[in-house]
């Protein structure tokens, strides 16, 4: 019972403010309207402790991982362990991998605004190629129109790779932060 306290004392919701994507973003349904992301963190130190150095952040385009089975005993290894779920939770019909690159853009920069020193992204199942869209475009952008082209693309896509750029800093900020620490890129 004491165990199950402690784990509950861990966890706090998480509203993070969602990027808007203009006029190419009409199919994200009530996440969308709402403006937010929702996250779970599981807190290493407990809810009121201090914040861990690294945040790892567990995601997948359409699923809600904020209850994610990793969540508790990453917390147990000393970091922050945030379930993130895209504007796209439960609509994977509509996705777009483009505005999911954005959604983990707003959650990493949201972290690094409350003092996060590093921010690791892991990514189950689908959204294994999600981070490393990700990465690949905070590194490099390189996304400037949708799949399918259409009215607004240039602005809406070429947006995406802004922000998932501005995320994390100039190309290759990341990467030699990443060298620093002693991470190994797997790539």
């Amino acid at each position: 019972m004491q165990e199950m306290n402690l784990k509950m004392n861990r966890r706090e919701l998480l509203a993070v403010p969602m990027q808007s994507m203009g006029d190419m973003d009409v199919q994200s349904g009530v996440a969308r309207r709402a403006g937010l992301l929702w996250c779970t963190r599981h807190r290493a130190s407990g809810i009121g402790g201090p914040i861990a150095r690294t945040a790892v952040v567990v995601v997948h385009p359409s699923s809600n991982f904020m209850g994610h089975y990793a969540l508790d005993a990453l917390a147990e290894c000393g970091v922050d362990a945030i379930g993130m779920s895209t504007r796209y939770i439960g609509n994977e019909a509509m996705l777009l991998l483009e505005h999911c690159v954005v959604d983990i853009g707003s959650v990493i920069r949201h972290l690094r605004n409350e003092g996060y020193q590093r921010v690791v992204l892991i990514g189950n199942s689908g959204g294994g190629g999600l981070v490393a869209l990700y990465q690949n475009q905070a590194e490099k952008p390189t996304i400037t129109a949708p799949p399918a082209g259409g009215a607004g693309s240039d602005q809406g896509r070429s947006a995406a790779s802004r922000r998932a750029h501005h995320a994390h800093g100039p190309p290759g900020a990341q990467h030699r932060a990443h060298r620093e620490a002693g991470s190994r890129h797997l790539g």
